[in-house]
Parts: structure tokens; sequence; C-alpha cells
């Protein structure tokens, strides 16, 4: 279920925002996070995270709505499903690796 925050300034899981401004907390308001999966949903192996959402009207910051969440949550499927392919296709370049050099032998 992704995390979306409006304004981490106001957030108390953020308490480097209030208590030590620094330069990224000045630069760093809105903010949406959503796990990404294995292909059997079981497992967290990653997080997509946006950051600053811009309003191209005004040049402003502003928050996350509900089709940014939904859109998030789609590409993390398909970032999963991307890193699962990769590691099962080097899992199988390795066990045919293994093969070469066992026929070779």
């Amino acid at each position: 279920q992704p995390l979306n925050i409006a304004d981490v300034t106001k957030d108390q899981r953020f308490p480097w925002t209030s208590e030590n401004p620094d330069h990224t907390s000045n630069q760093i308001k809105s903010v949406l996070c959503t796990p990404i999966r294995n292909g059997k949903k079981d497992k967290v192996i990653g997080v997509c995270q946006l950051v600053n959402k811009m309003d191209e009207s005004c040049c402003s910051i502003k928050a996350f709505n509900r089709n940014d969440e939904q859109f998030l949550e789609a590409f993390a499927i398909f970032c999963g499903l991307g890193i699962q392919n990769t590691q099962m296709y080097e899992t199988v370049e390795r066990a045919m690796a293994k093969q070469e050099v066992t026929l070779e032998v």
C-alpha cells in the first residue's frame, strides 16, 4: 500500500525536517512511496519513490493524489515483474554455464 505524505515538514515520521533543517529537508515537501514486490507478492524487493509533484501552472510543489498512487502502484508491479524475470534469466544463464563446463570435462 502506498505512503503518500503531502508535507514532510509537518509529519512526525520525518523529525529531521523540523528539528534539523538542512539543504535536503528544504527541498523535499511531498513524497509518494510504494513497495516493489516479487511476482509472488510475498516479499518486498524494493521501493519506488516520487518526490515533490510539480504544479506546472504556477511552478510550485503540490501533494500527490489518488491517481498518482494508482500509477505508481502499477509501475511498481511492472518493476517487480521485470526484476523477477531478470533474476530468473540470470539463474538460467548460470545453470547453462555450469552445464557447459561439465560437458567440457
